[in-house]
């Protein structure tokens, strides 16, 4: 019998147990709450009179039945769709706002946040179309306001931007997460900048926003973006970072936006034109960037070449920033001198009279027809200075009255049909110690038999060796003292080397030449 009132008794203690969790919904005041008898909490829920209510306070702490409970949450859609509802203060014993607890309550414009709460639930004020302000107390330890603005505490995190907020806005720099909907159906935002440490957009974040103008993201990388993030945002541009457009319109779910998106209009105008419109174009970007570069073009088809800006400075490509309206000419004239090789870091000029073309500078000369055009129908010598260290694949084709030229030690490389067809080559001065790397087709159509190619002295035997791309040339020499008179040629008494009426000359059968190759009359 002991037993069995020991059973009963437990099973009534866990009966009554059960019984205290379940909630008990009561009326106290303006407000409905569940009251949990066990714990002494309560939770504010939905009522049936808030449809008149203008306004809500919510206590720390009620009394029913001359007990206390302390109020530590708001109810899912507790307030949802109260359309009187103007403002809201929350007590610092409130912990939780649940999902959607003010969701289409369409005039509410104010809310205070207590130092209680941890936890905002998902929609928790979406659709309040009157929103103004949002404030959190100072010493709450998880969310913190600013300008009436929701945030996480350490502002890493933009919760809620309030509909009725207008004009433009710049995101702090700290925020790296926009909270889904946050900006959502604010037809009052007209413009909002997004700093370089964001990183995550969430879903419908701007939907709606048809009175925005513009939307500028800092971040190079294109941020994670959720589901129509951006959509119903009508005629709004989004500019990203220059350079960064492709990396955008190729994003996941940014494609959707592909045709929205560009680069920040600059705010002063660029005007480009050129001295002579024979004489050349000039080529910019297609979406100017803050840093921009001009680039004059000759008309090399007309022997044209590039002389300077009208403002004097001849750099070309230019480089510069555009702080205000701005007009540049660019000058050309006909072919004497200009840039030329890679990147334009090698320079070239003509000698006309002389008929003598020079390569300078440090770098490879490895394009076709960088230089003038009347050089290249022209000229009789060839001189690449020291500096140089590559000359393209037919770089000097088809130069067909060249007849000597000068090459330094400091080229390494010359391409194929390099000096293709130069029928009237006849010298070639190279005065690199180690053979340069030559391709079998570098030289062809030049006559080898006749054309003579002097090398260091010492340096003979490696041009003739058969792992010398030069060996085909029948006529290897030392360059030639500069004093005296000697022997030349592979064979004994082919050419003389003298000094006649005080100059140094190749002698050769009937005919006398200069060091150059040129005949001597």
């Amino acid at each position: 019998m002991k037993k069995i009132f020991t059973l009963l008794l437990t099973l009534h203690a866990g009966i009554g147990t059960i019984f205290a969790w379940n909630y008990e919904k009561v009326h106290i005041g303006d407000l409905y709450y569940n009251l949990d008898a066990t714990k002494h909490i309560a939770e504010v829920t939905y009522g049936s009179s808030y449809s008149e209510l203008t306004s809500a306070n919510i206590p720390d702490s009620v009394l029913y039945n001359n007990e206390e409970y302390r109020v530590t949450s708001i109810g899912k859609e507790a307030f949802s769709q109260c359309d009187e509802l103007i403002s809201v203060i929350i007590g610092n014993s409130v912990t939780s706002i649940g999902e959607s607890a003010f969701e289409y309550s369409s005039n509410l414009a104010y809310v205070t946040i207590g130092s209680g709460v941890t936890f905002i639930g998902e929609d928790a004020f979406d659709h309040c179309y009157d929103m103004t302000e949002i404030n959190v107390a100072a010493d709450n330890p998880t969310y913190c306001s600013e300008e009436g603005i929701l945030f996480n505490k350490e502002k890493t995190t933009l919760i809620k931007y309030p509909r009725r907020k207008q004009g433009a806005y710049i995101v702090p720099n700290s925020v790296i997460s926009i909270e889904a909907n946050a900006f959502k159906s604010n037809d009052n935002l007209t413009a909002v900048t997004l700093g370089d440490s964001v990183a995550e957009i969430g879903r419908y974040a701007f939907f709606g926003c048809t009175g925005l103008t513009y939307v500028t993201i800092n971040a190079e990388t294109p941020p994670t973006l959720g589901y129509s993030a951006f959509e119903d945002s009508i005629n709004c541009p989004i500019y990203v970072p220059c350079g960064a457009a492709d990396l955008y319109t190729s994003a996941e779910k940014w494609t959707d936006y592909a045709d929205a998106i560009g680069y920040m209009p600059l705010p002063y105008s660029l005007q480009v034109t050129v001295k002579d419109n024979t004489g050349g174009s000039v080529m910019f970007p297609k979406d100017l960037c803050d840093s921009m570069v001009l680039v004059a073009v000759p008309d090399s088809d007309y022997g044209y070449h590039f002389v300077q800006w009208n403002d004097g400075i001849a750099a070309n490509p230019r480089s510069f920033v555009l702080t205000q309206d701005t007009a540049f000419v660019a000058v050309f004239t006909i072919d004497t001198a200009g840039t030329c090789g890679k990147d334009y870091a090698l320079y070239w000029s003509y000698d006309s009279i002389a008929r003598h073309l020079t390569i300078s500078g440090e770098g490879a000369f490895d394009e076709h027809m960088q230089y003038g055009v009347q050089a290249k129908q022209g000229m009789t010598k060839l001189t690449i200075a020291e500096g140089v260290t590559a000359i393209g694949d037919s770089a000097f084709a088809g130069c067909g009255v060249l007849a000597t030229m000068e090459l330094p030690q400091t080229l390494k490389t010359i391409g194929n049909y390099a000096f293709h067809n130069c029928i009237d080559l006849t010298s070639i001065y190279n005065y690199r110690i180690n053979p340069c790397l030559v391709s079998e087709n570098s030289f062809e159509g030049v006559n080898k038999f006749d054309c003579i190619l002097y090398v260091p002295e010492g340096s003979v035997e490696m041009y003739q060796s058969e792992q010398s791309g030069w060996k085909d040339f029948y006529n290897i020499l030392p360059i030639p003292s500069p004093e005296g008179t000697e022997l030349v040629g592979q064979s004994q008494g082919q050419c003389q080397k003298v000094i006649k009426n005080g100059q140094i000359v190749i002698l050769r059968g009937e005919k006398t030449y200069n060091l150059q190759g040129q005949e001597v009359k």
